[in-house]
């Protein structure tokens, strides 16, 4: 029903231009039809075109072949054959903008339904498969000393399926791992600081004509679908937000085989989705469009223009084709994010998200035909939290990150961030799941997300880039493929040794990043408002909050509130700044934390 609905809208509005000037033009088409036989003989009116016959004439193009056209011409003055000429022109000009119109919506309108039924076909798939251990009857989560117990030492180097049911288990593509495994071998081996970094200030002016063809575009379409989209989110928010009141506080793992989450969420909130994604498709569509038409001709006046593009789309080529978004996923991912900032800011966010992020990535931050791009490794580790036990501190982090429904103390915590992960435990099959990251306040990033401390059909195993890795949490790939994250990249979480570089910072948080970008300012200064360097600068801002949340779930807020530290950010190596205050308001939430029982794990 919403299907033909949005198709008949779309329809009918091509349409009216059509009828509306139709409307106005056959008054006057009635009146040469009523005056042409007056002006002739009996032989001509009996040998009238037919032209004249029907109010649409126009369309039948043998009309303008009939062997006695020409007497009925002489017998209209030079303005009734121009008025004539007009008004056949004019209405095939409309009927050609309204068959281009049907086009326009019909596109979108197919690649909608393709994902969507596709991405329900991969859903039921899922739910045939049952052996999961991220999961159990309880719907609480096995303890990561647990699951390193089992599994004895270091389970995600085990090896125990072949490639390529691995390769599907964890989400993987065999060009990506090759190429991981290529520069974890010829790399630089010490992963605890940045790569070193040169900016390229004759790519300035390259930004300068990115950032003025990006406002010339983004502006009038952030005018156009910004609203509609808003408000086309908002039931689906609300019936998420409503959903999610229905289960226990806390919970750390959605069930997608109940019949409430069936009929609510998978059937009502695809309804309910079916007009933003379309709206979302349109966008997704024009952006494309505008890609090509400010990136081509840049590249074909650029000296060299073509060689740096093969160059780059090499850099690309390890972060194509990665698995598809399943919708689902994002469902159960939704309702975690409701719960941490409601129904209203998280529709805010997805128009942000269907407004800016394809463009950001595109076109600002990986774009072949304007910038020669290559990967780039930045580091960020968090102050140390060996005072907490390696393993609670991954068991926290995951509580803080992947449970879906938070004690509302720690929800309350989680708002007031700049930056809310939220990766949702994968389904039985699966050792990996959509999550999503609210960023910024305005918008929400799509990610596929691999837990370490998961099993699927028994495997365990998972490739760790990093070299400072005391025990990996989640792996975080930004696939090319994936337009909804402004990076293309491989990314991990983990909690890190430090060494060699920083020994000090042991088990605190580490956020290793192989990300593919530029050397101009705009792209990789720290200062700017986009690129791999703004990144970087962000989670040194940003991780000292994530420590203070972990510390005081395990030690008590007092304690946390006490050791509260930041770092010096520049590149390199952030170390730790020698004395800081915290922000008034995230110390009066952080306050009211409650520590958490290992036995609710």
């Amino acid at each position: 029903m919403t299907l033909y609905l949005a198709f008949a809208f779309t329809l009918f509005t091509a349409q009216l231009a059509v009828c509306k000037l139709h409307g106005q033009t056959q008054p006057e088409l009635r009146r040469l039809e009523i005056a042409l036989p007056a002006r002739s003989n009996a032989s001509a009116t009996e040998t009238k075109p037919p032209m004249f016959q029907t109010s649409h004439f126009m369309m039948n193009y043998r009309t303008f072949h009939a062997p006695k056209m020409n007497t009925s011409l002489k017998l209209l003055s030079d303005a009734e054959v121009v008025f004539l000429r007009h008004m056949v022109w004019k209405r095939v000009v409309i009927s050609v903008s309204a068959l281009v119109v049907w086009i326009l919506a019909f596109i979108p309108l197919m690649y909608t339904c393709y994902t969507c039924f596709s991405d329900m076909i991969r859903t039921f798939k899922d739910h045939s498969n049952s052996s999961m251990e991220t999961g159990s009857k309880d719907d609480k989560i096995i303890p990561a000393e647990d699951f390193v117990a089992k599994h004895k030492h270091l389970p995600w180097e085990q090896q125990t399926v072949d490639e390529a049911l691995r390769i599907e288990i964890n989400g993987e593509t065999e060009t990506q791992m090759q190429h991981a495994k290529q520069v974890k071998l010829e790399g630089p081996k010490d992963t605890s600081v940045d790569q070193e970094w040169e900016i390229d200030e004759s790519l300035a002016s390259v930004d300068n004509y990115v950032l003025l063809t990006s406002a010339i575009w983004i502006i009038p379409k952030v005018l156009v679908f910004g609203v509609p989209i808003f408000l086309a989110m908002v039931p689906y928010y609300t019936l998420a937000r409503l959903y999610s009141k229905t289960l226990p506080e806390p919970t750390d793992y959605v069930r997608r085989n109940t019949l409430g989450f069936i009929v609510f969420m998978e059937f009502l909130g695809r309804i309910l989705l079916f007009i933003p994604y379309y709206l979302r498709s349109a966008c997704l569509l024009l952006d494309y469009a505008m890609y090509y038409i400010f990136s081509v001709p840049f590249c074909l006046i650029r000296y060299r223009g073509f060689d740096n593009y093969y160059k780059s789309q090499k850099a690309i080529d390890p972060y194509r084709n990665g698995p598809a978004t399943r919708v689902s996923d994002l469902i159960v991912a939704s309702l975690g994010q409701t719960t941490r900032n409601g129904a209203i800011y998280c529709a805010y966010c997805f128009a942000g998200t269907c407004l800016l992020l394809p463009w950001i990535k595109y076109y600002i931050n990986a774009n072949p035909f304007i910038y020669p791009l290559e990967e780039r490794f930045v580091q960020q580790i968090s102050t140390s939290l060996k005072d907490c036990g390696l393993h609670k501190v991954v068991d926290t982090s995951r509580i803080i990150i992947s449970r879906s429904k938070q004690e509302e103390h720690l929800s309350q915590l989680e708002h007031v961030w700049d930056f809310v992960p939220h990766y949702p435990y994968p389904p039985p099959g699966r050792r990996w799941a959509n999550g999503l990251q609210h960023v910024g306040k305005y918008f929400h990033l799509w990610v596929h997300t691999t837990h370490a401390i998961s099993e699927a059909s028994g495997c365990t195993e998972q490739f760790v880039l990093s070299n400072s890795v005391a025990m990996p949490v989640y792996r975080v790939m930004l696939w090319y493929s994936n337009p909804y994250h402004f990076f293309s990249g491989f990314v991990e979480a983990s909690i890190s040794t430090g060494e060699p570089s920083q020994p000090d910072k042991l088990h605190g948080g580490e956020h290793p990043m192989w990300l593919i970008t530029s050397r101009s300012p705009l792209l990789s200064s720290r200062d700017s408002s986009t690129g791999v360097g703004m990144i970087d600068a962000f989670f040194d801002y940003w991780l000292p909050d994530f420590v203070d949340c972990v510390r005081g779930l395990i030690r008590g807020p007092e304690v946390a509130s006490k050791m509260h530290q930041t770092v010096i950010s520049k590149d390199g190596a952030s170390r730790p700044a020698p004395g800081s205050d915290m922000d008034e308001n995230k110390s009066v939430l952080l306050s009211h934390l409650k520590m958490e029982s290992n036995k609710r794990l």
